[in-house]
């Protein structure tokens, strides 16, 4: 086996990691590219739409005091891989939703599973690579900027080209 596949096996997980945390960003960002339309269709108020935004924030803080223990319990891969079945069921959610309490169900669980991910990925990837988990612990942080900024640029596009805020979750749940 020569070198380089050798170093892309090695860090095969931290590929993924670094996936994962991109798309926690990219949907953060997507969503709020989105609420516009997303009020649009459901007749929300600008208030409303603030509530609905802060309906996933409020997701992201509590998630920590209720799972924070799960992953030394159970395990960070079956924790990740249970909160990654449970994001992609919440945008099954999102996509299916035509009513305004289904919405908030769903990107609450979608806030719920972001925050989740965000610290088992972390932990995960200082545990799985103890001698350069520093030096990659800067670019998965730097992942979810990066999603955070793409997201918004493609959703903008998207929105004007005529397609549905719901291919946001699409992209999120796939």
């Amino acid at each position: 086996m020569d070198v380089k596949a050798l170093w892309a096996r090695k860090n095969f997980l931290a590929y993924i990691l670094f996936l994962t945390i991109f798309m926690n960003g990219f949907e953060s960002g997507g969503y709020q590219a989105c609420l516009l339309e997303i009020g649009r269709e459901f007749d929300l108020s600008a208030t409303s739409m603030g509530m609905l935004a802060s309906v996933q924030l409020f997701a992201i803080l509590l998630a920590p005091l209720f799972f924070g223990a799960l992953a030394d319990w159970a395990g960070k891969r079956k924790v990740m891989t249970a909160f990654l079945i449970i994001r992609a069921a919440a945008c099954v959610l999102l996509l299916t939703a035509a009513a305004t309490q289904r919405f908030v169900l769903g990107i609450f669980i979608v806030g719920l599973s972001i925050s989740i991910l965000q610290a088992v990925a972390i932990a995960g990837l200082e545990d799985a690579y103890p001698i350069s988990g520093r030096k990659k612990l800067g670019v998965i942080t730097s992942m979810y900027a990066l999603g955070a900024v793409i997201s918004p640029l493609l959703c903008g596009t998207l929105l004007e080209s005529g397609f549905s805020w719901r291919l946001l979750f699409v992209m999120v749940g796939s």
